[in-house]
C-alpha cells in the first residue's frame, strides 16, 4: 500500500484520478486497497495506522502552494466550507492545529508547515511536485507501479471558480506576488520553511 502525503495545491485530485484510471484502487483523502493520496491521510500515520505502508511526501514549496490558492477559494479552509468541518477543515483532522480559521495566507503557511514537518517523520521518500509534472517524473511513477499510467484522466469532482474580471493566469501571478510578500514580511515563517531533499526516483 502507498500513501501520498501533501498539502493543498499539489494536484492530489488529478494524480489520484490518473492512478485510478490506470486500474489502481487509490483514493483521494482516504485509503483504498492500494493506498491513498492527500493531506488528511497524515492523521492515519499519526494514529499508527500506516505501519507496513510505503509513505511518500509530495513536496511543493510554500510560496508556490500559496500562489495557487486564489483568494476566492480560501473559504474552503474555514469553518464555512462544509457543516461537517465546524472547526475548520484542518482542525477537523488535527485538533492540535489551533490557529483559528484559515482565512489568510499566513495561516495557510502555518498549515503548510504543520503538514510537511509531521509528514517528514513518516515519509520513506520525498517526491518533487515539479518533477511529477515532467515526462521523467511520469516515467518514474509508471516504473514504480509497473504499468502505464493514464495521464489524461479528469477528476469528476474537480471544480473551478472563474473570476468575472481576471484570467487564471492573472490570478496566479497576483497571488504568487502576494505570497512572496507574506514570506518577506513574516520572518518567522520564512525561517521555518522546509527544504527536504527531493530524489528523482521512488526507489
Amino acid at each position: 500500500m502507498d500513501i501520498g502525503l501533501s498539502t493543498g495545491r499539489t494536484a492530489t485530485r488529478y494524480l489520484t484520478a490518473c492512478l485510478r484510471a490506470s486500474g489502481l484502487d487509490i483514493q483521494h483523502e482516504k485509503l483504498g486497497k492500494d493506498g491513498g493520496i492527500g493531506w488528511p491521510l497524515l492523521s492515519e500515520c499519526l494514529a499508527g495506522r500506516c505501519k507496513g505502508a510505503r509513505v511518500h511526501l509530495i513536496y511543493r514549496p510554500a510560496v508556490d502552494c500559496m500562489g495557487a490558492l486564489h483568494r476566492f477559494s480560501m473559504p474552503m479552509w474555514s469553518g464555512n466550507y462544509h457543516p461537517r468541518w465546524k472547526r475548520g477543515k484542518v482542525r477537523h483532522y488535527y485538533p492540535d492545529f489551533d490557529t483559528g480559521k484559515l482565512v489568510d495566507l499566513r495561516l495557510f503557511m502555518r498549515y503548510w508547515l504543520y503538514i510537511n514537518s509531521h509528514a517528514l517523520d513518516y515519509a520513506d521518500t520525498v517526491l518533487s511536485f515539479e518533477l511529477l509534472k515532467t515526462d521523467e517524473g511520469k516515467k518514474t511513477l509508471e516504473e514504480y507501479y509497473g504499468r502505464p499510467v493514464y495521464w489524461g484522466a479528469v477528476d469528476p469532482k474537480g471544480y473551478a471558480f472563474p473570476h468575472p474580471r481576471y484570467s487564471v493566469e492573472d490570478l496566479y501571478l497576483a497571488d504568487h506576488k502576494l505570497a512572496e510578500q507574506v514570506m518577506r514580511l513574516d520572518r518567522e515563517l520564512f525561517l521555518a520553511q522546509l527544504n527536504p531533499s527531493t530524489p528523482d526516483s521512488l526507489s
